[in-house]
This record gives structure tokens, C-alpha cells and sequence, in this order.
């Protein structure tokens, strides 16, 4: 079959590298199209914040409280799946003690090829309703750690590679199976140049945080699909985008003496003046009292005093 859902790639991928090694609390199984966390023992849930492209399926084995998605508080009974879309922050706002978990990460593209060949649509917003880990998804997870399991000892059986990418597809069947899409999941609408320039032109004019569902607005598609094209436009999210022109603006206005410190991060945007200087030293190295003063002693003499 020409257009083979499980595509090839040089080595596994991993969505979080950073947690990999010799961990004495999560297991993990890395595949083309899916990596698979799962809690070795129960464990503390540290607070943290997240956003990654990948679409999860966060499985609770114990119940799971004190994470919130978007603001909003999540509570996730033992036996049942939280789903996420690529790039939706989710966080730990508390410890949560003693969770046990098994926590699934497909690639965005796999999981965005999956849904245009069930669903005729490029496009993956789905609402984060629980789904039920019943006896059919729970076979799935027993004969994925089974034929893995297998090959990682060595010796594997005959086939246990191709068993697993399809049983990573029947995941993936199941799991799109049982999502309840957004009304914004349908559009097939792929914002152009014009409108993405628009959104960089308006966020380079904003002093103050714009949010994401403000340049959802103006590229006209949903808040994920607008995050994914203007990172594929400019290389950044816009909020990586905006800080960049906060951080830009507030060089070229240290360089007048006559505003203080506090008054240009204020003027940038920035909350307060420590946490502008905290930003500010990780953009550029420098402090902006150390920056100013090197800015300053590089003008040329003659035109400090030509007027």
C-alpha cells in the first residue's frame, strides 16, 4: 500500500528526552508514531506546565487531581483517558501524590494523516472529554507491551516490529473513534501569507501579551491550527514571535537615558521591573543596567555632544 500510515523514520521519536535515562519511576516505549510513559510505581506529580505538538492520551490508573487545561481545573477518575490536542497547554498546579498512569504521545503528523483518512479532515480539535479505558483499548495496551517487549529483549518474535506499528494504528483507530471533535475540527481552511503577515504585523504593534485566540481571529482557522501555522511562517510561536519584538523594543529604549529602568519594561509590556530584567538577561545575556551602559559607551563621542 503506497500511502502506509506507519511511516518510516530513522529512529524512534520521543516526545520529552529530557526525562529519558535511567528513571527509576517511568518506564518508556518509543516507537515511529508513539511514545508510551508509563508510572513504574505510584508517583508525585510535581507542578509543571506544558505544551507540546504531540496529541496525548493521558490514562489514569488512580484518580488524578490538581491539573488544569486552559485555566480550567481537570479531574481525571481511575479507568479513564484524558485527551489533548497538539499544542494545548495543560499544567500541574499542585503535588498530586501517588498517581499511577500510562500516558500515550502521538506524532502530530501520524495523528493529523490518521484523521484526514478517517474523517476526510487535515485537522484534530477535539474536545477534552474523558473517555472510558474500556476492555477493548486495555487489549490494545496488553498486546502493545507484549510484541514490544519482545523486541527490546534481544530475541524478538517474527514480525514483533510490524506488530506494533499496527497495533499503534488500531490505537490510534480506537482512540479517534471515541473523541468528540470540534465544530472548528471540520474546516479544511489553511490560512494564507497575506493573513499571517497580518498577525505578525499586529503582534510586532503590541506592547501587551496577545493571546493565541486573538491571532486565531485574524488567520480566520482555530486557535491550534493558527499556533502551527505561524510557527511554520516564522519559526516561532507568537509568543516566542512577541517576546522577541518586546525584548527588540526595549533595546532601542534603554538606549535613551532619560527613561528608567522601570519605565521601559512598563512601556514593553512587562509586569513588573524584575521580571523584565529577569527576561531580559535570559534574551540577551546582559542585565538591562548592563546593557545600557554598553550601548551608551559605544555611541561615538562627537555625537553625544553634537547638539
Amino acid at each position: 500500500m503506497k500511502d502506509n500510515l506507519s511511516e518510516k523514520v530513522t529512529r524512534p521519536w520521543v516526545p520529552f528526552r529530557e526525562f529519558i535515562g535511567n528513571n527509576p519511576y517511568l518506564e518508556f516505549f518509543r516507537t515511529n508514531n508513539l511514545t508510551v510513559i508509563v508510572s513504574r510505581r505510584p508517583v508525585c506529580m510535581l507542578p509543571n506546565s506544558y505544551r507540546h505538538e504531540s496529541v496525548q492520551f493521558f490514562i489514569a490508573l488512580s484518580p488524578v487531581r490538581g491539573g488544569t487545561r486552559d485555566g480550567h481545573p481537570i479531574f481525571v477518575p481511575a479507568g479513564s483517558i484524558y485527551p489533548v490536542n497538539g499544542s494545548q497547554p495543560h499544567a500541574v498546579t499542585e503535588p498530586i501524590p501517588n498517581v499511577s498512569f500510562i500516558s500515550l504521545y502521538f506524532r502530530y503528523a501520524f495523528f493529523q494523516k490518521m484523521c484526514r483518512t478517517l474523517r476526510g479532515s487535515p485537522d484534530t480539535v477535539f474536545e477534552n472529554d474523558l473517555i472510558p479505558y474500556d476492555p477493548e483499548l486495555k487489549a490494545l495496551m496488553r498486546a502493545f507491551f507484549i510484541e514490544y517487549g519482545g523486541g527490546r529483549r534481544g530475541s524478538p518474535g517474527i514480525g514483533s516490529g510490524v506488530m506494533v506499528d499496527c497495533i499503534v494504528i488500531q490505537l490510534a483507530v480506537c482512540l479517534i473513534r471515541r473523541l468528540r471533535f470540534s465544530a472548528a475540527a471540520t474546516e479544511q481552511r489553511v490560512p494564507s501569507d497575506a493573513e499571517l503577515d497580518r498577525a505578525v504585523e499586529h503582534l510586532s504593534e503590541r506592547s501587551d501579551p496577545c493571546p493565541l485566540s486573538e491571532v486565531s481571529q485574524i488567520v480566520h482557522v482555530n486557535k491550534f491550527t493558527a499556533l502551527r501555522k505561524f510557527r511554520a511562517h516564522t519559526g516561532m510561536t507568537p509568543r516566542q514571535f512577541q517576546m522577541l519584538i518586546r525584548i527588540h523594543r526595549a533595546m532601542d529604549i534603554l538606549k535613551d537615558p532619560r527613561c528608567t529602568i522601570a519605565e521601559v519594561g512598563k512601556l514593553c509590556g512587562f509586569p513588573n521591573p524584575s521580571h523584565f530584567a529577569r527576561v531580559f538577561r535570559q534574551k540577551t545575556g546582559l542585565s538591562p543596567t548592563e546593557y545600557r551602559r554598553k550601548s551608551l559607551n559605544e555611541v561615538p563621542r562627537t555625537s553625544r555632544f553634537s547638539s
